[in-house]
This record gives C-alpha cells, sequence and structure tokens, in this order.
C-alpha cells in the first residue's frame, strides 16, 4: 500500500486498504488502514479530496478516540481546511474550520509533535483573516464610507494585531 502511494497511486492504494478496513475488528491493522486511507485521499492534492479525506480522519477519531495517531488525525483535519483556503477577499469559512481544527490539536494533545506545527497554522489562518479585513476597510476607504473602513480597521488591529506584527496594516 504504502509503495503504491508513494507512486502517487493513491486509487488503488484505497483499494487496497478497502481490504483491511473490512476485517472485524483487526486491532492493529484498522486503525493504521483508516489513517492510511484518509491520507490517500489528502494526498491526491485537490479540493475534493482534501473534503473525503477530512471525512476519512473524523471517522478514525470516533473510531479510535484513543489511538496515539489520534495528534495525527486532528492535525491533518485541520490541513484538509487549511489546503483549501482562499485569497483573503473570499469566504472565510474554511479558514474558520482551519484554526478551530488546529485549537483542538493544541487543547486535546498539547504534547505531541503536532502541537507546535497547529500553532503556526493558527497564526497563518489568523493573518489571513486579518488581511481579509484589512482588504475590506481599503475598500471602504476607497467607497469614502469612511465610519464602515474605520470599524473593519478597528477590528482587524482589535482582533488579528494582538498577537502578530506581520499582518497589513501592523507598525
Amino acid at each position: 500500500v504504502l509503495r503504491r502511494m508513494k507512486k502517487e497511486n493513491y486509487f488503488k492504494a484505497r483499494e487496497r486498504l478497502d481490504a483491511l478496513l473490512d476485517r472485524p475488528h483487526d486491532a492493529v491493522y484498522s486503525p493504521l488502514a483508516r489513517l492510511r486511507y484518509a491520507d490517500a485521499y489528502f494526498l491526491q492534492e485537490d479540493e475534493d479530496s482534501y473534503i473525503d479525506a477530512g471525512q476519512h480522519y473524523n471517522k478514525f477519531l470516533r473510531h479510535f478516540p484513543r489511538h496515539p495517531q489520534g495528534a495525527y488525525a486532528q492535525y491533518q483535519i485541520g490541513m484538509c481546511y487549511y489546503e483549501r483556503l482562499l485569497s483573503p477577499e473570499r469566504d472565510p469559512r474554511s479558514t474558520h474550520l482551519a484554526i478551530e481544527s488546529f485549537e483542538k490539536v493544541e487543547k486535546l494533545y498539547p504534547d505531541s509533535a503536532h502541537a507546535g506545527p497547529s500553532m503556526e497554522r493558527i497564526a497563518a489562518c489568523r493573518r489571513n483573516l486579518a488581511e481579509r479585513e484589512f482588504i475590506i476597510g481599503k475598500f471602504y476607504y476607497h467607497q469614502l464610507k469612511y465610519e464602515a473602513a474605520l470599524d473593519r480597521f478597528t477590528r482587524q488591529q482589535e482582533k488579528y494585531r494582538a498577537g502578530d506584527q506581520n499582518q497589513p496594516g501592523a507598525k
């Protein structure tokens, strides 16, 4: 299976993993097969595959909530949203969901190897949201809607500037 994944033959890898998933309650291989199944979707690197991968990582966590790879699965859920981030001008839903998922890593698995990268991803998501507020504020400013622009600039400063000086509009 891993050989097929390295060769980027994700469909064939998932076919092989299906056979392992059908085994009745195999305590060793079933959790790992579920993770690799989700990974096979994630590695395809397209929007639909990220959605499918996220569903399978969630399924893994539902079936194996205390598994040692739980932190990895939760981190990968965040990555499924993170990889679908759109430019700051677009709908920020994936950004908010990514933050939520990465915060779960920090909360549930604070000592895991994924806690640090989760904090970095949260910071990147927050920069994206800050940039969104700045862009909207600039739009209102150019439309001569100064009160709306001020509201957006103030929100950006209050909500996002506190922990990060590398944001648009930061001094």
